[in-house]
């Protein structure tokens, strides 16, 4: 059990069964990442910390979610889609050192494209196995968005068609200022 104040309320966020009751690491990860999200949905009048695998915080009207290095697939980016696309204070996610892959990036920018109220501002997808599919998705949420201002996506495999793809993209959004792209086998 963690607790944390949250809007000047204390909050009690409950660690999912064990493994010995049947619930295997995927699902009690995905439902540790599910309920940070949650909670920061529900509590983000105050300051809030919420422990590993995923971690999510918050202070007043703004929010991060930090998914680095738990584990997530693409399967847990579709659970994890629901919750991101109506959070109206995330402004901050990062996804780096995952496994995505293209269907994972694909239904995360999906869900922000389709989201009128995404205002997020930061977005790490760094080794994740994004290719040039992928890099389509991302390029289709840079064409809508007005908010994104820095994104990373480092040490993937968009290859050189990746970032044809993301030219337009970044040349027709007007609020990036940083894009990370080294380590992607581009050729230049």
């Amino acid at each position: 059990t963690t607790m944390s104040w949250c809007g000047g309320e204390l909050v009690r966020a409950t660690a999912p069964p064990s493994a010995g009751v049947g619930i295997d690491a995927r699902t009690r990860r995905t439902s540790l990442m599910r309920r940070s999200v949650r909670i920061m949905h529900n509590c983000c009048m105050g300051d809030l910390l919420f422990q590993s695998p995923g971690k999510a915080s918050c202070s007043g009207t703004s929010a991060s979610a930090n998914m680095k290095s738990s584990g997530m697939g693409p399967t847990d980016a579709i659970l994890l889609t629901a919750d991101l696309a109506v959070i109206t204070s995330l402004t901050s996610i990062n996804l780096g050192d995952n496994s995505l892959g293209d269907e994972g990036i694909e239904v995360i920018a999906s869900a922000m494209k389709g989201s009128a109220t995404c205002k997020l501002e930061t977005l790490a997808a760094y080794n994740n196995g994004i290719t040039e599919k992928g890099a389509k998705s991302v390029a289709d949420y840079l064409h809508v968005t007005s908010s994104l201002m820095w994104i990373d996506l480092r040490n993937n495999n968009l290859a050189t068609n990746g970032a044809q793809a993301l030219a337009p993209a970044i040349a027709h959004n007007g609020s990036l200022t940083s894009i990370h792209l080294r380590g992607n086998n581009l050729g230049v």
